[in-house]
Parts: C-alpha cells; sequence; structure tokens
C-alpha cells in the first residue's frame, strides 16, 4: 500500500503530478502503469488522485 500524508505519496514510485486539467497520476519507473492511471483523468486534489489510484489498484 502507498504512504501517504495529507494526500501526498511517499517512498513510492506513484507521484501525483500538477497539470493544466487538475492533478494527474505518473509513475516514476514504469511507462506502461503511467498510460493505465493516465486513463484513470484529472482529478481536482491530489487527495482525490491518491483515493483513484487505490481504487484502481484495490490498495
Amino acid at each position: 500500500m502507498p504512504g501517504e500524508i495529507d494526500g501526498t505519496l511517499v517512498e513510492t514510485p506513484w507521484r501525483v503530478e500538477h497539470e493544466a486539467d487538475g492533478c494527474r497520476l505518473s509513475h516514476a519507473d514504469d511507462a506502461d502503469e503511467t498510460r493505465q492511471v493516465y486513463a484513470l483523468g484529472a482529478f481536482l486534489t491530489a487527495e482525490d488522485a491518491v483515493d483513484a489510484l487505490r481504487r484502481a489498484f484495490d490498495l
């Protein structure tokens, strides 16, 4: 399970990127994983993005 402090991922390869359309998830080490979570869309907050990551991967 990813570590989290106030919606921020800690000590994981997952990242929350702040883009023009909102917060998007990415994976620091795996472009295929980034493409998969990019399809989840943009989120209003980092917390929403982390929640979506948890749901998508059943974490």
